[in-house]
C-alpha cells in the first residue's frame, strides 16, 4: 500500500512539474511576442532564450533567429536558423531566412545533406535500406533455389541485387560521414573583444589573444572542431583560464585556435558542452 502511494505521489510529481514548465515555456513564449511587437527586441530575445532553456523547438529557433537578424547579429542568426532546421528540415520559410542571412553575411553554405527523410533520421533510413535490400536478395534467392532455377536465368537479378546493395551501404556511409560532421560543426559568432574588425574572427596559432593569427573566420562561417585520437574535440584552457578550441574550415584552407564563446555549436542542445573533454 505503501508502495502504491508512493508511486502515485511521483506520478502526480512528475505530471504537475512537467504542466508547469509546459505552462512556463507558453508564457516567455508570449512574452517574447509582446516585447518584439512593442519594439523591445533585447526583452524578446531574452525570453525566447530562457524559453528554450526549458525546452527547445524549431518555431522559437526560427523567431530568434529572426530578432537577431534584425539587430545583425549574423551569427547568432544563421545558428539558430541551422538548429531550427535540424528539428524541421523541410521548413522553406526557415531554409530561405538561413539563405538570406547567409547572403547578408557573406558566407557560404558548406553543403551538408539533411539529416532527416520521410521524419526519420537519415543516418538510420539507410541503415534500415541496407537490411531490407539485403534479406529480401537473400530471400528471392533461396526462392529461386527452391524453384531449382539455374543461375543463368536470374544473373539480372543478381546484378541488380549487387547494384541496389552497393548503393544503399554507400549511402548509408555517406550519411554517417555528414551526421559526424554536423556533430563537429560550428557557427562563428559575433565577438566585442580587441579586434577593430567586427566582421571577423582571428583563429590562432595557439590558444592565446596575444598569438598570431594564422587566418581570419568570418562571422556566421561554419568550421569544423578538430578531434583527437579518441574522437573527442580539441580543447585547451589557458593560464587566464580561457576555453579554446582547435578549429578547420570545410575546405581545409583555414585552421586554429578560438575561444569557445566566439562559436556555436549545431548540435549544443543534444551533445552539452559540459560532456567534451579538454585535453
Amino acid at each position: 500500500m505503501k508502495s502504491y502511494r508512493l508511486f502515485l505521489t511521483i506520478f502526480i510529481g512528475l505530471g504537475t512539474s512537467s504542466f508547469l514548465l509546459s505552462q512556463n515555456k507558453d508564457q516567455l513564449f508570449y512574452d517574447a511576442v509582446r516585447s518584439e511587437s512593442s519594439g523591445d527586441i533585447a526583452s524578446a530575445i531574452s525570453s525566447y532564450e530562457k524559453a528554450l532553456k526549458l525546452g527547445y523547438s524549431s518555431k522559437l529557433y526560427g523567431n530568434l533567429g529572426n530578432l537577431y537578424f534584425k539587430i545583425k547579429q549574423f551569427g547568432h542568426s544563421i545558428l539558430c536558423y541551422r538548429k531550427a532546421l535540424i528539428l524541421s528540415p523541410s521548413n522553406r520559410e526557415i531554409s530561405a531566412n538561413l539563405d538570406f542571412a547567409r547572403e547578408i553575411a557573406g558566407v557560404k553554405s558548406v553543403g551538408l545533406k539533411s539529416v532527416d527523410i520521410l521524419g526519420m533520421n537519415i543516418e538510420n533510413f539507410w541503415l534500415i535500406s541496407v537490411i531490407l535490400v539485403f534479406w529480401t536478395g537473400v530471400f528471392v534467392i533461396s526462392f529461386f533455389y527452391f524453384l531449382r532455377w539455374e543461375w543463368g536465368r536470374i544473373s539480372w537479378y543478381l546484378l541488380v541485387w549487387l547494384i541496389s546493395l552497393t548503393s544503399s551501404f554507400w549511402f548509408y556511409v555517406d550519411s554517417v560521414k555528414d551526421s559526424q560532421n554536423l556533430a563537429r560543426e560550428v557557427i562563428v559568432l559575433e565577438s566585442f573583444s580587441e579586434n577593430n574588425d567586427t566582421s571577423k574572427i582571428p583563429l590562432r596559432r595557439y590558444a592565446g589573444k596575444n598569438s598570431s593569427a594564422n587566418a581570419m573566420a568570418i562571422i556566421g562561417e561554419s568550421l569544423f572542431l578538430q578531434t583527437d585520437e579518441n574522437g573527442h574535440p580539441k580543447k585547451h584552457m589557458n593560464l587566464s583560464g580561457e576555453n579554446w578550441y582547435l578549429v578547420v574550415s570545410a575546405d581545409q584552407g583555414k585552421k586554429g585556435w578560438i575561444r569557445t564563446e566566439e562559436v556555436g555549436l549545431i548540435l549544443e542542445d543534444h551533445k552539452p558542452m559540459e560532456q567534451v573533454q579538454t585535453n
